[in-house]
């Protein structure tokens, strides 16, 4: 299994999300940050969650090692399904070096 330190805090390790969404070292664009944020966001509306872009992206005072954050209004439970999403895993596959967080209240 890749190496990776994200889980979903419901169902444990997943193999899709540790292969998908690592911590990484390469340094990304704020343009790219935004890129992959709203479609994303796009994703996630068309699929009936409210979702926004919020942290440091969302502020503009990112770092070239920042990650995305995005706020989901969604229950905990759904946090598997947002992350195995097949969009959403075509999404962060297009651009492995951007690294998103997922945020459910």
């Amino acid at each position: 299994m890749p190496k990776g330190n994200y889980y979903c805090r419901v169902c444990g390790p997943s193999a899709v999300m540790v292969e998908i969404i690592r911590k990484t070292e390469v340094p990304t664009t704020h343009e790219e940050k935004l890129e992959v944020a709203n479609e994303i966001i796009q994703i996630l509306k068309r699929k009936g969650y409210k979702a926004k872009l919020v942290g440091s992206v969302a502020r503009g005072a990112d770092t070239p090692y920042s990650d995305v954050d995005i706020l989901v209004n969604a229950p905990a439970e759904m946090y598997h399904d947002i992350m195995t999403d097949k969009d959403i895993v075509k999404c962060l596959r297009k651009h492995p070096n951007v690294r998103v967080d997922f945020i459910l209240i």
